[in-house]
């Protein structure tokens, strides 16, 4: 190789330096190609672009072509897009980019008391209760936005159904417990005399004879929501005329059986319906009269039957005297007793001024020949 020496610069020339030709090309090679880029992105996969250009699928490198600057685009399924700027000319290193999830997957076990209810999300059926597994989908609308949260219900036929809000903090969910609000069932209505005997007593319920015990009888409880008291249903038990009726209250905590003791009835209050005399002015006349009156169980045998009547006293009348100031001397009134053995009535007389008064006197009813007794002396 030949080469010019440098010149002195005393003597006024150029100083150049002459280059060998091969190292001049490789000089020339090396000045003309960019320094290749590493590109990477969290988690990998992402595909990467450039001016519309694929640049492969991230872990890459990446030779940029000039000194002009330009953007990378980062794309990957399930999340967000990204993009970085690359500038050549800088002392830049490598490009690594954070992608962020378009959605968040997770899975629930859900279980119930009682089992067997349908288990809903955002009101689609997805189970049955107990149900292990169920994939639940957060999404958000951008990356800097809150995921979109779910609801979650358990329903059960009769029972009110519950629900809680499911965000993507949720890592497990409680166990839900449900609530009846329909509930059917059978009371055993059953009634004895206070010695144990079995009666046919009439069952009413809500004012409506429902039937005899001894008697199974359905109900039905329901209420609108948990929060609402269980109905209530009110009951009497009798046999009209001879027990005395038993009232009383069926709730949702009464026990399905009902044993009742029925009491004889032994007194009634009722009108009594008799004749009574009082003076016309013709004389003594007989009116109808009605009395409030006890009556009272009668223990006799029933299958006596009246065949005749029988005169109680032989008074003879008073009003067919020709002085009109004797026929008030007459009887009054009168009443049988409870038992039916004896009469006593009320005698009307006037005293020696001319004044009347009244005394009680009794008289066995079944013995027409016997003697009257004097219950009260007074004027």
């Amino acid at each position: 190789m030949k080469s010019t020496p440098a010149p002195s610069t005393s003597q006024g020339f150029r100083a150049r330096l002459l280059i060998p030709a091969g190292l001049a090309l490789g000089l020339f090679i090396f000045g003309g190609c960019a320094t290749p880029i590493s590109v990477s992105s969290n988690p990998p996969g992402a595909s990467i672009s450039a001016k519309g250009k694929s640049l492969g699928v991230t872990p890459a490198q990446v030779t940029p072509e000039g000194n002009t600057a330009f953007e990378i685009d980062f794309r990957l399924d399930g999340y967000f897009p990204e993009t970085a700027m690359v500038n050549p000319g800088s002392a830049q290193g490598g490009i690594s980019v954070k992608m962020e999830p378009t959605t968040i997957k997770k899975s629930y076990d859900v279980a119930s008391t009682p089992a067997g209810a349908n288990v809903l999300l955002d009101g689609q059926n997805v189970g049955t209760t107990p149900s292990s597994g169920v994939n639940v989908v957060y999404s958000r609308d951008s990356k800097r936005a809150a995921y979109k949260p779910h609801t979650l219900t358990v329903s059960k036929t009769d029972y009110e159904s519950e629900s809680i809000q499911l965000t993507e903090s949720t890592d497990n969910v409680p166990a839900f417990t449900l609530t009846l609000l329909k509930d059917d069932r059978v009371y055993a209505f059953s009634a004895t005399t206070t010695d144990g005997q079995e009666l046919n007593a009439d069952v009413t319920l809500g004012g409506k004879v429902v039937g005899q015990t001894p008697l199974k009888l359905p109900l039905t409880f329901r209420r609108s929501n948990k929060n609402n008291p269980w109905p209530k249903f009110e009951y009497s038990v009798e046999v009209p005329a001879k027990y005395k009726p038993v009232s009383g209250v069926i709730d949702y905590g009464s026990g399905l059986s009902i044993p009742l003791k029925l009491e004889a009835i032994v007194e009634i209050t009722t009108q009594l319906v008799g004749p009574s005399l009082v003076l016309s002015p013709t004389g003594v006349a007989l009116r109808s009269t009605r009395v409030a009156a006890v009556a009272m169980l009668s223990t006799r045998e029933g299958s006596e039957i009246v065949s005749d009547l029988k005169p109680v006293t032989d008074y003879k009348r008073k009003d067919m005297k020709e002085n009109a100031a004797t026929r008030a001397e007459s009887i009054n009134s009168f009443c049988v007793s409870p038992d039916g053995q004896n009469v006593i009535f009320s005698l009307t007389e006037r005293d020696e001024e001319g004044g009347l008064y009244s005394n009680l006197f009794i008289k066995r009813s079944d013995d027409v020949a016997g003697g009257v007794a004097r219950l009260t002396q007074g004027n």
